[in-house]
């Protein structure tokens, strides 16, 4: 009978479990000695810890989990695990019934025995194909998380991805090696190791692709590498062993990664502590999940390629925007002499010669700075610095201004200037007027520029809206009976520096910028210009805002004097002019010399500063760019100090840019920029100081 039990193909058993105390004892056994290697039956009785040191630790939970679930409901149980044989693994199989229950546990009977080839096949095709799902499961989560992160979380994105790969594979080290086609190399750009294994990103940078011929082959045909077992490599691969040995990898997988038709580089799996099998089905997920990194690599690439060429666009407009303001400062600065004194000569001006001559000089000093206006003007809202501020506004005043600021140049030429406004245009509407002005000032002033004989005229429409106008509209038209504008010209005059080649724009001049500013400040309002014009017979443009605001507001009409026509007296008042260019000092002070002022001077922040304290000026002309210290730093100081901070300090200034416009409202009293007249200076100061009007005797 003994004899008998040990030759049977497995091991006999009785068992007793303890639920609190979790264990499970082998009380009796019988059969095959070598069951479970290196253990004989008998040891079991004896020590059952020893047993359970045999099977392998993912197996030990799965083991008692069946146990407690199965024996203790009272019924019939049985699981498979692994057990350790050297470097192999036995499968194994228990089956064992139930014969006594209580409520301290169970016991009863069973056997173990090796599982047959059939049914290990069965388990490793089970094994092959849950392994397979995870690595589905994982690819398929790899994907969401690398299409949902944004740029800044890519690289970290990344580094997590290859981590859960190596996790999953049970590997030593994952890496990506990216290719740089410029240079024909692949560069180690990422990688992730297992807890004691070295890194070897740093040492693998700028090799060259075809440095193993046979991975290159491979690569750009979009198939894998793969090497279960480095040390069984032939004679002929010793450059491949060369490579692979010295990092202590034993079995290896590298597939190529693409982004459609692109070649990314490649993603790696190295084995240093043991050898991987890699299953078709494997390999063909890792190649997926290679081309998901891929294409996901490849979009940082071209999101890197975006940053790259805004920062440089940006770096360039600033650039040009710096130029533009330091060009229109140092143009500015003399412009501000050459027409400032030319002013003050041709008033006191004897002769009619020099009369003429001091004209042409003021006539052509206002055309270079009304060039320098519209490149300023154009470069503004190119690089979208110009913040519209709609305001209730009085159109009918705003057209009357106009009409009145060209009434003199059409009456020189013989025109006749007309406004004609629709009655129900509302009193108030919301709009920017600054720039409203900017527009019709150029379309008036070109209408009247080429205009030699018959008229302009200004037409003002407003439809309300009603069940066949969704929104309300106001059209602005100004027409003239001038040389008009040939069909072809007619959409390339709205371009940059665009003039046609006339007698006429040769005689008249001009820039080319006029009607570029206006339609790209009309549009930038919301509304739209059109032309319609015929050579010889003239041209009407119009421009259209639909959805206008109104507002029942009533504007006060603001009074505004022509200082040639009324004179003014101020009382005396201690006047600080701040500027480090000695010929503006000089203009201001010939501009005020007729007054009861007190002049003082400085030549920068520092000096205007230390005079304001001594003398506590009625106003302060403040330049903004000095040496030692800008106006801007005076100002916050002079407005910090008790003693000065009632000083109203109005900047004086060549700079024209709109992003100083904005400090230069919130730190000073006023505004005057350069070159400046005699009219805006006394305007400015009557704003601030003490005066009195007298209507001069002679009127028109």
């Amino acid at each position: 009978m003994q004899d008998m039990f040990e030759n049977l193909p497995g091991l006999l058993f009785s068992y007793s479990l303890k639920v609190e105390k979790r264990e499970f004892k082998f009380l009796k056994t019988a059969g095959a000695l070598d069951v479970i290697p290196g253990v004989s039956a008998d040891q079991f009785e004896t020590n059952p810890e020893l047993f359970f040191s045999k099977i392998h630790s993912g197996d030990q939970s799965r083991f008692w989990d069946v146990i407690v679930q199965e024996a203790l409901a009272g019924n019939d149980w049985g699981c498979t695990f692994q057990v350790s044989d050297g470097e192999d693994s036995i499968w194994m199989d228990c089956s064992a019934n139930v014969k006594q229950i209580d409520s301290q546990g169970c016991s009863g009977h069973g056997i173990i025995t090796p599982m047959r080839n059939v049914h290990l096949s069965l388990k490793k095709s089970e094994e092959q194909l849950q392994k397979l799902n995870q690595l589905n499961q994982l690819t398929s989560d790899i994907a969401a998380t690398l299409v949902q992160s944004v740029h800044g979380e890519v690289f970290a994105s990344i580094e997590n991805t290859l981590r859960r790969l190596g996790e999953y594979s049970n590997t030593d080290r994952v890496y990506i090696f990216e290719y740089d086609k410029s240079r024909d190399v692949i560069n180690n750009t990422f990688e992730w190791c297992a807890s004691g294994i070295s890194a070897e990103m740093e040492n693998l940078q700028g090799l060259p692709f075809g440095m193993i011929p046979d991975w290159k082959e491979n690569f750009t045909q979009n198939k894998p590498v793969y090497i279960p077992n480095v040390t069984l490599l032939g004679p002929d691969k010793q450059q491949l062993r060369d490579v692979l040995e010295p990092q202590e990898i034993k079995s290896l997988l590298a597939t190529p990664m693409y982004s459609g038709e692109t070649f990314i580089g490649f993603i790696g799996f190295d084995s240093v502590r043991g050898l991987r099998d890699w299953s078709e089905g494997e390999i063909q997920l890792i190649q997926l999940a290679g081309n998901i990194i891929a294409g996901t690599i490849y979009r940082t690439r071209f999101e890197n390629e975006l940053i790259a060429a805004r920062k440089a666009a940006e770096e360039a407009n600033l650039s040009k925007s710096e130029f533009l303001a330091n060009m229109s400062h140092e143009i500015r600065t003399p412009m501000n002499a050459i027409l400032g004194f030319s002013e003050i000569m041709l008033n006191t001006a004897e002769t009619e010669r020099d009369k003429n001559y001091l004209g042409t000089i003021t006539s052509a000093g206002r055309t270079l700075l009304a060039l320098i206006n519209d490149i300023l003007d154009l470069s503004k809202v190119e690089s979208g610095k110009v913040k519209l501020q709609p305001v209730p506004t009085d159109l009918s005043m705003l057209f009357e201004e106009l009409t009145g600021l060209f009434d003199t140049t059409a009456g020189e030429k013989g025109l006749e200037l007309h406004t004609e406004i629709d009655r129900k245009l509302p009193q108030v509407v919301l709009i920017d007027a600054v720039r409203l002005r900017q527009v019709l000032y150029n379309l008036i002033g070109n209408a009247i520029k080429f205009t030699y004989e018959g008229s302009v005229k200004i037409f003002v429409r407003y439809v309300d809206k009603d069940e066949h106008n969704p929104v309300n509209r106001l059209e602005i038209s100004v027409s003239d009976t001038g040389v008009g504008i040939a069909q072809e010209h007619q959409h390339d005059i709205f371009e940059s520096f665009f003039q046609i080649e006339t007698g006429y724009t040769r005689k008249e001049g001009g820039t080319g910028l006029g009607l570029t500013i206006t339609r790209k400040v009309v549009e930038l309002m919301g509304g739209s210009i059109s032309l319609m014009s015929n050579p010889g017979r003239g041209s009407t443009f119009t421009i259209t805002f639909k959805d206008i605001e109104t507002s029942a507001l009533k504007l006060r009409r603001d009074t505004t004097y022509d200082w040639s026509k009324v004179k003014i007296t101020f009382n005396p008042a201690k006047v600080l002019i701040v500027d480090d260019v000695l010929m503006n000092r000089k203009l201001v002070s010939a501009f005020l010399k007729t007054f009861d002022f007190d002049l003082h001077e400085a030549v920068n922040g520092k000096e205007a500063v230390k005079k304001a304290k001594e003398i506590i000026p009625d106003i302060i002309l403040m330049d903004l760019r000095m040496p030692e210290m800008s106006g801007y730093d005076a100002t916050r100081v002079l407005s910090n100090l008790g003693a000065t901070s009632h000083i109203p300090i109005v900047a004086f200034t060549a700079s024209a840019m709109s992003h100083e416009d904005e400090l230069i409202k919130q730190l000073f009293d006023g505004y005057l920029r350069k070159p400046v007249s005699r009219y805006e200076l006394l305007t400015m100061l009557a704003n601030h100081l003490e005066h009195e009007i007298e209507e001069s005797i002679e009127k028109e």
